[in-house]
């Protein structure tokens, strides 16, 4: 089986009247859904401007009814919305933006990168949410028959998750978003330490535990002080639920520092993990997942456990979803075709697979 970790870096639906190509078209839809909300709040309806402003934006709204009566519904046998209430007070809820599926460059760039990997198993980070999941799986990854995905709501406040996508059925699952050293420190993990177990068809368990450790914007020592607590708490998980002399374990993610830096070195120098590309045999200067100001560093990870390493039959680092390869690399790598530059690359990460046989 392949497993791959994967930086998707943001991704998220949108509103299908912010997807159109027409870009005029769909202001105009957003300032009618926009009018539809005024009239929708006013104690007392204009039926006929409420009904004229919904046929107007049909297709690119609906409403969340929360309590009381249901105030619009469409009539084909007229062709127009009818207003079943006479004012705000009869009902509650909200107007929702209705969501496109995929279809601008950038994530076509995306979809074709992850086809190209085609791994049984992805760990995905910088997702919006299940939803998005489930369209870009439509959209995107149909033929890889990745029928099953999973992601719960972490603790970043931009809304990027962490997930997965599996051929495979998932088992158990933990999140580890409440986690706290004492009662008055913040949350440990600024997304999530995501434990998931797939269940493979030879019986095993392969359990996954996918990260999006700190980032080191700001202040260089808060974030390293942070991402040393973070991958301190993923290793006590390690060491506290899981033999990894015996079992099928991954620590993967993007975890944002280099394999010297001192914040991973509970997971990078743990006596029982060991970097699928190290097993693999893959030269340290080709290990790289991330290009910043010119410097190319490994940031994402698949470590694998004492038991797993027996079965690694390949691993490797695909950086070609990635803008301007071809510059990083002296004409040794290329990028995607239709990938030209950063704003419609797959992503500024490359994405780290590995291949098992268990």
């Amino acid at each position: 089986m392949k497993f791959s970790t994967f930086n998707v870096e943001n991704l998220f639906t949108r509103p299908k009247a912010m997807n159109l190509s027409n870009h005029e078209l769909g202001t105009d839809k957003l300032i009618a859904i926009a009018r539809l909300q005024e009239e929708l709040a006013s104690e007392v309806y204009d039926k006929p401007e409420i009904a004229r402003l919904a046929k107007e934006a049909r297709g690119y709204f609906s409403i969340n009814k929360t309590r009381g009566k249901t105030p619009l519904s469409w009539s084909n046998a007229v062709n127009k919305y009818l207003v079943k209430v006479d004012g705000s007070d009869e009902w509650d809820g909200f107007i929702e933006l209705k969501r496109d599926g995929f279809a601008f460059e950038t994530v076509r760039n995306t979809g074709k990168f992850m086809r190209r990997i085609d791994a049984d198993v992805f760990g995905i980070c910088e997702v919006e949410n299940i939803e998005a999941m489930r369209k870009f799986r439509s959209d995107q990854l149909s033929r890889l028959k990745l029928r099953n995905e999973l992601l719960v709501d972490g603790n970043d406040p931009r809304g990027i998750d962490i997930g997965f996508y599996s051929k495979f059925p998932f088992g158990l699952m933990r999140t580890n978003i409440h986690h706290k050293t004492s009662s008055r420190a913040r949350r440990t993990f600024s997304r999530d330490c995501l434990e998931v177990e797939v269940l493979l068809p030879s019986g095993n368990s392969l359990w996954i535990l996918q990260n999006h450790l700190k980032s080191k914007l700001g202040d260089q020592q808060s974030s390293d002080s942070r991402r040393k607590k973070q991958a301190d708490r993923v290793a006590e998980i390690l060491n506290s639920e899981y033999d990894l002399n015996t079992e099928f374990v991954i620590v993967s993610g993007d975890l944002n520092d280099t394999p010297d830096g001192s914040p991973l070195s509970a997971l990078t120098a743990h006596p029982n993990l060991i970097d699928v590309l190290e097993v693999a045999g893959i030269p340290k200067e080709l290990r790289w997942t991330y290009e910043y100001r010119g410097a190319l560093n490994q940031i994402d990870y698949i470590l694998v456990s004492n038991a797993l390493a027996n079965h690694v039959t390949d691993a490797g680092v695909d950086r070609t979803g990635m803008a301007d390869l071809d510059l990083f690399t002296h004409g040794a790598e290329q990028s995607l075709p239709g990938i030209t530059n950063w704003r419609n690359a797959a992503s500024d990460h490359g994405a780290v697979w590995g291949e098992f046989d268990i």
